[in-house]
């Protein structure tokens, strides 16, 4: 997933959830949420979905370290927790990822999950959006957004 389609994605769930009220209208701003954090953290459907707003560190909840630029993810259920560790984390430096997630964890309780979409819904809604774009034959699905991310990180870092 190239990171000019996931930028075509989002607005087109933003452009969705203008046009829509009610279930829809919320369905297709957590799809556009989810679709950028999913993105830029790596995360797989399944790590991305199972998030809480606890498990979220905000820039402005860093004890009183002013300036930080970076999101803390914890994962409380890695697909690799076998191998490596039963809880992981990961961070995100995506400045519209951050900004997006600050806006989104502030209308939810703590306990909360964070995208509260089960996967073939997410499924249903980037489907929905490829098909507005016409991209319908691309075969791209929520497993795309890890590895989209990691292309886009590998070329930016080495």
């Amino acid at each position: 997933l190239p990171e000019g389609l996931l930028d075509a994605l989002c607005a087109v769930c933003l452009h969705m959830a203008s046009c829509t009220r009610g279930l829809p209208k919320v369905t297709a701003l957590i799809a556009a949420v989810a679709f950028r954090t999913g993105f830029a953290a790596m995360l797989r459907p399944s790590e991305l979905l199972s998030l809480r707003r606890a498990d979220v560190s905000l820039p402005h909840e860093a004890c009183g370290i002013e300036r930080i630029s970076e999101i803390i993810v914890v994962l409380r259920s890695p697909k690799n927790k076998r191998f490596l560790a039963p809880l992981q984390f990961t961070t995100l430096d995506d400045h519209m990822a951050i900004k997006w997630l600050e806006w989104w964890c502030a209308l939810i309780p703590p306990n909360a999950l964070l995208f509260p979409i089960n996967r073939h819904r997410l499924g249903a809604v980037m489907s929905h959006a490829l098909g507005l774009l016409g991209l319908n034959g691309l075969n791209l699905s929520p497993r795309s957004l890890r590895a989209g991310g990691a292309c886009v990180y590998f070329r930016r870092c080495g």
